[in-house]
């Protein structure tokens, strides 16, 4: 691992005459800002920033919607998260305007991703005029076709990636109105789906001349799905999750609540992001994965408690049968990767007994653990096929990578850091062969790397500083938690923590200063460093307050409430012996 400090974008001396802390301001100096007023935005973003209906063609799809109360909606949602919110934030929106709809959302192994003819067909069958979609249809260029040919009026709002021809040219599909934060020059581009459609209630109600304030009890949605989503917690997102995930454990909704009790999160004064994205959002997404989404959609509409608490139940119980299934295909693969591929740059990994919807999952434990781009296939329901996700580094752009080997593909999209592809089981070694031979990723580039944003003394982790590194709240993709490093401490003792003895508390001293730092659930590899480095006797005085060994660590500052006292609290995530 290597570690290595952030560079300063703005001046650490002028951010700190306004946030006088110089703690602080090292870490917002590596944010990129013009001005105060930029600054002031960040440290405290507004609910007013989010009720901006200036994207384009949001006012004409609200306009439609106000106007055409008469005909039959077919609403196409999504199978993950994001999906199943801006689904659940569509219906909600048309029961206020008394509108009749349907609800399409797809399976993922059968249907894929998003709007396609046979969703179209079944719109029909149920004699929908419209379709209205939501996280998905801005790459649905085949199926808005054959929907308007059938006589269907269609508004896609989406928030994907806008394709771009040969020639690199933005093209899109010739929907009736398309609501897209990248279409034209909307200020903030990186709203997720239920972000576009939280956008769309906010223009209805502007149209009908509604109470605006009566638009925040769909805000907890938007923040789950944006958290969910995983997009950049930053501008309209940032004010989104402040001010939405405060609500979510304070909803009324009856399926919601009985997800967070069945989870056992119900006695939390308020949610965490990390609570949304890696406890309640996976229960969601399993019903995605391994059954349908409408099981998580169906939980949020109900009103019937003993339902909401059975599918709740069924979620949670899907969510642990996705960790199984991911974690037995994961110890295999890295078992594989072990014997047969430690010389690879590129790991590109087939097994068809994994489950296709776990795929990115274990190819983005894998990329983790090796730090190398990962790709996981397994085969398909069509005969011969091999599917699967890739999930790169920073320094790898998987997609265009995938581009020049797209002659050996059936399909594929993506980004820089995922994509998914399809290809004929028998070109798999052609395949592994050609990216390996294609690549020109050197022993730098494959080497993990650690941002920190500031270095600073003991001295300077204090209560005032935790508390001020809460206003960089919500923490999240863009905006991850600040990692400060220290060099050259000295471990004076360890005590065990846990059960088992999983977790080392290392007090550590610098010349002046002693401070307790916590080590979670690395007891065991520490141990084993020190047993590699030093003497036992030097060992066994570390246990018993008289140790003496040298530690630089990378580290977290937050606040621990215990008992009514708060302090400072410092959490390792790397550490050199």
């Amino acid at each position: 691992m290597k570690w290595y400090i952030k560079r300063e974008k703005t001046n650490p001396k002028a951010i700190n005459r306004i946030v006088n802390n110089p703690v602080i301001a090292q870490v917002l100096s590596k944010k990129e800002f013009r001005n105060k007023e930029e600054i002031d935005n960040y440290l405290h973003p507004e609910i007013s920033t989010v009720y901006n209906t200036t994207m384009e063609n949001l006012k004409e799809a609200a306009q439609f919607l106000c106007n055409n109360t008469n005909l039959i909606f077919g609403l196409v949602g999504d199978y993950d998260i994001d999906g199943c919110m801006s689904t659940y934030l569509l219906i909600q929106l048309m029961n206020l305007l008394k509108i009749t709809y349907h609800v399409y959302l797809p399976d993922r192994i059968i249907d894929g991703y998003g709007l396609n003819k046979n969703i179209v067909n079944k719109a029909l069958n149920d004699k929908c005029e419209v379709l209205l979609t939501c996280d998905n249809g801005i790459a649905a260029f085949d199926s808005i076709s054959y929907a308007k040919e059938k006589g269907l009026y269609v508004i896609v709002t989406d928030h994907h990636e806008l394709t771009t021809n040969d020639n690199g040219e933005t093209i899109l599909p010739n929907a009736n109105i398309l609501v897209n934060p990248k279409i034209g020059k909307y200020p903030f581009k990186y709203l997720c789906g239920a972000g576009v459609v939280f956008k769309l209630i906010i223009a209805v109600f502007k149209e009908k001349n509604w109470d605006l304030k009566k638009t925040i009890q769909y805000l907890p949605y938007t923040a789950f799905a944006t958290i969910g989503d995983v997009v950049e917690l930053l501008d309209e997102n940032r004010a989104i999750v402040k001010y939405g995930l405060p609500m979510i454990n304070k909803t009324k909704n009856i399926g919601l609540n009985a997800l967070i009790k069945e989870t056992k999160l119900d006695e939390k004064e308020t949610l965490s992001v990390h609570d949304i994205g890696f406890v309640l959002g996976p229960c969601i997404n399993a019903a995605g994965r391994l059954t349908k989404i409408d099981l998580a959609l169906e939980m949020l509409l109900t009103t019937d408690k003993e339902k909401a608490v059975y599918l709740a139940k069924n979620l949670v119980e899907l969510n642990k049968e996705r960790q199984d299934l991911t974690n037995i295909a994961l110890e295999k693969l890295k078992e594989i990767v072990k014997e047969q591929y430690m010389d690879d740059k590129i790991l590109v990994l087939y097994d068809e007994n994994i489950h296709e919807s776990v795929a990115g999952i274990i190819a983005g434990k894998i990329k983790d653990e090796f730090y190398k781009p990962t790709i996981v296939l397994t085969k398909s329901s069509t005969d011969g096929i091999a599917k699967g996700s890739a999930r790169s580094i920073e320094e790898y752009n998987i997609y265009k990578e995938l581009t020049a080997v797209k002659y050996i593909l059936k399909g594929f999209g993506g980004h820089s850091m995922a994509a998914g592809l399809s290809l004929n089981i028998s070109d798999i070694d052609e395949f592994r062969t050609a990216l390996n031979d294609n690549s020109t990723l050197n022993e730098t580039d494959l080497t993990p790397k650690l941002k920190i944003d500031a270095a600073i003394p003991l001295k300077d982790v204090t209560l005032e500083t935790a508390d001020q590194l809460t206003a960089l709240e919500p923490f999240g993709t863009s905006n991850p938690k600040p990692l400060f490093g220290v060099k050259n401490l000295i471990v004076k003792n360890i005590k065990p923590l846990g059960k088992t003895g999983e977790h080392f508390k290392l007090q550590c001293k610098d010349k002046n200063n002693d401070m307790d730092f916590i080590l979670f659930f690395r007891a065991e590899e520490f141990m084993q460093e020190l047993k590699n480095k030093y003497e036992e006797m030097d060992i066994n005085n570390s246990f018993r307050g008289k140790g003496a060994i040298p530690i630089d660590l990378v580290y977290t500052i937050s606040v621990n409430e215990y008992r009514g006292n708060r302090t400072a609290q410092t959490i390792i995530e790397d550490y050199r012996i």
